[in-house]
């Protein structure tokens, strides 16, 4: 097995070729509609997953708003490179032991998939043959570069993809390893690794979508896959599992189809055969074409990752034109009946087929990728790159994009890097991932468990608040891991809950109440607290409960003595619903239960 690793993150600065600033927004005040056209590249080549994107025929529209300047409508040439950008590049390539090229020279990426309104993407290379250090073994940083990150997709109708143009243009840092990752688990140390410099430049934005990874992924005898727009740290070896068993069960595959000598037949109309059907997908279509597949019986049913069929796969390839198709392994189902099934098996005199129903062109155009997909299936595996699922599975997306789509950016000149100023940035390198990992484990006495949770939540962060506030680290990781769970980033947004934990105004018990308000987007803590009846319990106001508690249970402390604590905390933490410190009930139980 061979891993490569890609990581794009995003730079918390003003725009890489204007001084808009980088800010989310809501409402849109103009938009522009485009249709983008695949072009060659210097070479006069055509890049493959340009030329396939091409024939979705889409038209683009781009919505703006009162911060969108018109470099990033492509109506203006870009201005000079944003400085902060180029320099904080710089310092993530002395952090990882690279070599820092001594011109910048700006290239464009041909990208037609809607998400760059000039149908371009701008890109350079900043640094080269960098270092990562890991248990399992070093890896060579290839490239560190520094682009524009896309348009935000927003939504899709019919024939027309809608694009917010607030993201387009912020600068993206993009670092690819060489394919030296050899177990799952180094890929996840890898990534992290990573991450950490990248925040230790304190220029990172903070979000999600904010850090992206892609993986390229390759077996003996297998393909290389980019898995593009990995989020999850710890699903980074889940992927990997995964991506090694599709490949191998894709092999064993190959291997079934040449010894049954299985064929590919030909397309037939059969949308008669269909016309008293119950199932409503063919009910609604104009035409109902099937393939005809011989000796491919259990092929398309057959499992090649988690919830995925080799069907799932031409499923995939037939998307750009439907919506999905139907396979002989799966049937009777989706209300296509057992006799319908033979009545298609008899017509074609085979043992296997495929469905796709939709406008005779639709279909067709349909049924060539799937007969694409499955040639290329008695080869092997396709190059490609494709989607992560949640449950660690991948789809196809699009075909691996190849060499031939870069060309000079002729509107930007080259950029000189002097010495004076790698000297100074040289001066101001923050400290090592790996040393400061050390020495929070000492400063805080934390175990490495925790220490590497705070390196991957925000080691600076976590420094401040500990500074600010009189908390525990184990709180500080409940506090941001609660979040987490509720699919939320941005951990700034809670220092207003550790503040309150400092001064006693919110209960321990009452942290996963307001986060859960918090991540729908309720941000007023005192009227969560007050809602929810969150503030703690006054000291004077448990002594008088425990009293009460203990003069209940005297027959029992008269016997058990001070072992009498254990039968009775329980009762005192739920009379007083755990708005008071248990350390501090502890305390009160014992004098009391002592003093009879």
């Amino acid at each position: 097995m061979k891993v490569g690793l890609e990581i794009h993150a995003q730079l918390d600065t003003k725009k890489l070729f204007c001084n808009c600033n980088t800010e989310l927004m809501d409402n849109p005040t103009k938009n522009i509609e485009r249709k983008l056209h695949v072009t060659v590249s210097e070479l006069e080549e055509i890049d493959r997953a340009a030329f396939e994107e091409s024939l979705k025929n889409k038209k683009h529209v781009y919505e703006a708003f009162d911060n969108s300047c018109l470099v990033y409508l492509d109506e203006e040439p870009p201005h000079n490179p944003n400085k902060e950008a180029i320099e904080t590049s710089l310092k993530i390539v002395l952090l990882l032991k690279a070599d820092i090229v001594d011109q910048i020279h700006f290239m464009r990426k041909i990208v037609i998939d809607g998400s760059n309104v000039s149908g371009f993407q701008r890109t350079t290379i900043i640094g080269l043959n960098g270092v990562i250090e890991t248990k399992y073994g070093n890896v060579k940083i290839q490239t560190i570069c520094l682009e524009e990150d896309a348009a935000r997709k927003d939504r899709e109708k019919k024939d027309k993809i809608f694009w917010k143009v607030d993201r387009l243009g912020t600068p993206l840092i993009e670092l690819a390893t060489a394919p030296t990752i050899r177990t799952p688990e180094q890929g996840k140390e890898v990534a992290l690794f990573i991450g950490n410099i990248l925040k230790a430049t304190k220029k990172l934005k903070r979000g999600i979508g904010t850090i992206r990874q892609d993986l390229n992924i390759s077996i003996e005898k297998g393909a290389r896959i980019e898995i593009k727009g990995v989020q999850e740290l710890n699903m980074i070896p889940v992927y990997i599992k995964e991506e090694v068993e599709r490949q191998e069960n894709l092999l064993k595959i190959k291997g079934e189809l040449q010894k049954r000598n299985a064929n590919i037949g030909d397309i037939y109309d059969l949308t008669d055969l269909f016309k008293d059907t119950q199932c409503k997908i063919i009910k609604k279509a104009e035409k109902v074409l099937v393939l005809k597949l011989e000796n491919f019986s259990g092929i398309l049913g057959m499992e090649i990752q988690k919830e995925r069929r080799f069907g799932s796969e031409l499923a995939d390839y037939a998307r750009k034109y439907v919506p999905g198709i139907f396979h002989s392994d799966e049937l009777p189902n989706y209300g296509i009946s057992e006799d319908e099934k033979n009545r298609v098996l008899e017509k074609l005199k085979s043992d296997s087929f495929v469905i796709v129903t939709s406008t005779n062109e639709k279909a067709e155009n349909a049924l060539k990728e799937i007969i694409k997909r499955i040639e290329i299936a008695f080869q092997g595996i396709p190059e490609e790159t494709r989607r992560p699922l949640e449950n660690g599975a991948t789809s196809y997306s699009r075909p691996l994009p190849g060499k031939a789509r870069m060309y000079p950016e002729t509107d930007v000149p080259p950029y000189n890097i002097s010495q004076q100023t790698i000297e100074k940035i040289k001066k101001e390198l923050p400290e090592m991932p790996k040393k400061k990992k050390t020495r929070l484990m000492k400063e805080y006495n934390l175990n490495e468990e925790n220490t590497t949770k705070i390196m991957i939540y925000d080691p600076d962060f976590f420094e401040e608040i500990m500074e600010k506030y009189d908390i525990k680290p184990t709180i500080f990781l409940k506090v941001a891991e609660t979040y987490k769970s509720f699919g939320c980033e941005n951990l700034e947004e809670l220092e207003i809950v550790y503040d309150y934990l400092s001064r006693d105004r919110l209960v321990k018990e009452g942290i996963e109440t307001v986060l859960e308000e918090f991540s729908k987007g309720n941000k007023d803590i005192d009227k969560i607290i007050e809602k929810y009846n969150l503030k703690p319990i006054s000291v004077m106001n448990a002594e008088e409960t425990i009293k009460r508690i203990v003069q209940e249970n005297r027959n029992t402390i008269e016997k058990k003595g001070d072992r009498a604590v254990s039968a009775l905390m329980g009762e005192c933490m739920k009379a007083l619903r755990g708005k008071v410190d248990g350390k501090i009930v502890n305390e009160i139980l014992l004098r009391e239960i002592r003093k009879i």
